[in-house]
């Protein structure tokens, strides 16, 4: 039986150590070391599930169907298997969508390019200006496409799951290991996707709020544009923000897929977090211990409100107003660092290329 098991996170939570620990078993597999964000992102399945299932409006689904389209082969690049996945896409739409013609409309608007809406307005302008019926007969018959239309298709949910089933297996799934995967679900619902993927849990990793806050303005930020994701220009944006994406639906506490966990808890409680991740994720061949993932190495990416010095007041305001997502540090031992603070795992990349 073969089972799904996506490591997720919100930017920069570290969600990236426990991709490394798993890494190091041989009974899972790490598939790609790129997000696979297909099914929660804007076009992507959930939208296009949206769009068909619960929004009946004429053109809702041919849009929703053309920009799905589009979106998942920019996916297919991303994993390197754009032929693969263009097949495999139209064979899944081939079963949801129920009737196709070509023809225009007011849907021309959200799926044509910049270039023909131009074009076809000017000779529509034309024609209205001149008089020329011709011009709007010509107007009519200029650029026909394809309008894919579909309204609740019977059985829209097997065929999504197979259809990621079948992505899994193009980028070389092992069905006798336990699947890994980056993102796959969203941190603050995972379960909104977990229809579409076989035997599906989520490990939700969490970072204590004073290290994310200076980890981006005073570390990554200075590195590049990839800082400026979070809203770190002000203590009071970052809190907001913090507090919003940690909202999520009420009834996912107690769910036995779900697995809610620290950064830090793996860092400071090694040995117990690594059997937390084993039960949770029925992985037992721990035979590469400490190659990829190493708990010293990672403390430098702790404890920065000790490190950084010039924001005491920012980090009061954060302990105050964020108090319930503080790690407690003083109730593990600390342990002595090893290396830089780092960006990223230097580790696994230079295991990958090797």
């Amino acid at each position: 039986m073969t089972k799904t098991i996506g490591v997720c996170g919100n930017y920069a939570a570290g969600s990236g150590a426990f991709l490394d620990l798993l890494y190091e078993f041989d009974d899972a597999q790490l598939l790609i070391e790129k997000e696979f964000m297909f099914t929660y992102l804007p076009d992507g399945l959930e939208d296009l599930d949206y769009y068909i299932n619960n929004y009946h409006k004429y053109f809702s689904s041919v849009v929703a169907i053309n920009r799905f389209r589009k979106f998942i082969k920019s996916q297919g690049r991303r994993f390197g298997i754009k032929k693969e996945i263009i097949k495999l896409t139209e064979g899944f739409l081939s079963k949801i969508i129920l009737l196709s013609w070509e023809g225009h409309g007011y849907v021309d608007m959200f799926i044509r390019s910049s270039a023909e809406i131009f074009i076809k307005r000017s000779i529509f302008t034309l024609a209205k200006i001149t008089r020329f019926g011709k011009l709007s007969r010509f107007y009519l018959c200029l650029f026909p496409h394809k309008i894919e239309f579909s309204i609740m298709p019977e059985g829209f949910d097997s065929a999504a799951k197979q259809f990621t089933s079948d992505i899994l297996d193009a980028i070389g799934r092992d069905i006798n290991k336990v699947t890994v995967l980056d993102q796959p679900f969203e941190a603050c619902n995972p379960i909104k996707s977990f229809k579409y993927f076989d035997n599906p849990k989520a490990i939700i990793v969490d970072r204590d709020p004073r290290d994310l806050y200076l980890f981006l303005k005073c570390f990554v930020r200075p590195k590049g544009m990839e800082g400026y994701q979070v809203p770190c220009d002000n203590v009071d944006d970052f809190i907001k923000y913090y507090h919003i994406i940690h909202k999520k639906p009420s009834g996912l506490e107690n769910r036995e897929d779900l697995l809610y966990i620290n950064f830090e808890k793996l860092i400071y409680d090694y040995d117990n977090t690594v059997e937390q991740i084993k039960s949770f994720a029925q992985v037992s061949q721990h035979m590469h211990k400490g190659k990829y993932f190493k708990p010293a190495h990672s403390r430098n990416n702790t404890q920065l409100f000790k490190k950084y010095s010039g924001f005491e007041s920012d980090i009061k305001k954060i302990e105050t107003e964020l108090y319930e997502y503080l790690f407690p540090f003083d109730k593990y031992p600390d342990i002595q660092p090893e290396g830089k603070m780092f960006w990223d795992n230097p580790i696994k990349k230079q295991v990958n290329n090797d």
